[in-house]
């Protein structure tokens, strides 16, 4: 079941509408057409009390003010070197956000309002990015497809279409907290990963990666997120904490991660993107949330996503997306409790 309410206006005005995705067990999905954000997510615990696992705000708050809490992050999710590149000879510059890099591409493309319709039981949105907009080249259609099984399965496909060639690469930011409450750092998480990208001081990837082995990296066995995260590592103590790219095994859509919390609420992550991104909310500053206080490392995010800076990186495999080809690429948040996961 398909429902909506007024949920406010933007700073300049324009009107925010929640929509609402109802299985029959009861568990729902609320996006705002702003941003396309995920506002909220409740899914029963171990006990059958329906618990909201993702961090949102009570009134609609901008992306990059809101630490990009719950929006779908495009044209380029992740982070651009110099914020610029080059295509066929030409150089594109593109806003400069995170020290003299691009971070998620900008405000334009994360503030904007989307074309929500329904779609049987799904809702499917859409929004069309002018060629030159924050810099990028092309005139970038956006699709996504939202649904919520009656399986507690949230899937997000993403589909995109240009008439120039330009970099593509979509995610959502959602943070989870499966307790609804407190911190991250207590839930056991395992990504089905062997290996990350090495960043720099900036965060930024050229083309290097590091097993996991043998480092505070190393998710292939379950493992509470805080066990390691405060290790004498460059890339942890960079940022306080986790902010990496892990390349996934294998192709196709596939599992991805795990992440259980005490309530027995259990989270499985599919996707056919290359890559996921851990990031414990390591710059999340205090402030009042719908439901809770937000703060650092009260949640984290698994961001699906093609590989950080590729558009500048040779040896990593391409974002670009040509006329006539489809950008695609499905995410699927899988719920169910400990004592049903075997």
């Amino acid at each position: 079941m398909i429902s909506s309410y007024q949920f406010g206006k933007t700073d300049d005005g324009k009107n925010v509408t929640a929509y609402c995705i109802t299985n029959k067990n009861g568990s729902k999905a609320t996006f705002l057409d702003y941003g396309l954000t995920l506002y909220s997510l409740c899914v029963p615990d171990a006990k059958g009390t329906l618990v909201d696992v993702v961090l949102g705000y009570p009134e609609p708050t901008s992306p990059m003010e809101g630490n990009f809490v719950g929006v779908t992050v495009g044209r380029v999710a992740n982070r651009i070197e110099n914020a610029q590149f080059v295509i066929d000879g030409e150089t594109f510059h593109v806003p400069v956000n995170d020290n003299c890099n691009c971070l998620h591409s900008g405000s334009v493309f994360v503030g904007r309002i989307w074309n929500v319709a329904e779609d049987g039981d799904a809702l499917l949105c859409t929004c069309l990015s002018p060629d030159g907009e924050d810099g990028f080249p092309g005139t970038l259609k956006t699709t996504v497809r939202l649904s919520l099984s009656d399986t507690n399965t949230l899937t997000i496909d993403y589909r995109a279409l240009t008439d120039k060639t330009t970099p593509v690469n979509l995610t959502n930011h959602a943070y989870f907290n499966l307790m609804g409450k407190g911190t991250a750092l207590t839930h056991t998480l395992s990504i089905d990963a062997d290996s990350v990208t090495v960043a720099d001081g900036k965060l930024i990837p050229h083309g290097v990666t590091l097993s996991v082995e043998g480092t505070p990296f190393d998710f292939r066995a379950p493992k509470m997120v805080g066990r390691d995260i405060d290790q004498p590592n460059e890339m942890l103590q960079a940022v306080g904490g986790y902010d990496c790219n892990f390349v996934l095994r294998g192709a196709g859509v596939r599992h991805a991660a795990k992440l259980c919390a005490d309530n027995g609420i259990v989270m499985d992550v599919f996707t056919d993107a290359p890559c996921v991104q851990l990031y414990t909310a390591n710059f999340l500053p205090e402030r009042q949330g719908k439901d809770r206080v937000h703060a650092p490392r009260c949640a984290l995010c698994l961001e699906t996503q093609g590989y950080p800076n590729a558009v500048n990186v040779p040896a990593f495999p391409s974002v670009l997306l040509a006329p006539g080809e489809e950008y695609r690429t499905v995410t699927q948040y899988a719920f169910g409790t400990a004592s049903k996961s075997n």
